[in-house]
């Protein structure tokens, strides 16, 4: 892990209070809210892609996966 020290402090790199203050820091963009929000867009372009290039086939595939329970 010291590689990643050339890039200064950071999450990867660091050990006990450290790691926790840049965890603190880090946590809040990855929350089941933004996850979701990321997932449901993600297949929403997914499907808007699979229209647009194989719209003219016979047999479509559309993602209707969901995220989490």
């Amino acid at each position: 892990m010291l590689f990643f020290r050339i890039f200064g402090g950071n999450i990867i790199a660091s050990e006990g209070d450290e790691w926790k203050r840049h965890r603190k820091v880090a946590a809040p963009p990855f929350s089941e809210r933004n996850n979701r929000l990321v997932w449901d867009e993600t297949v929403k372009i997914a499907n808007v892609f699979f229209e647009n290039v194989w719209g003219p086939q016979k047999k479509r595939l559309f993602l209707t996966m969901s995220f989490g329970h």
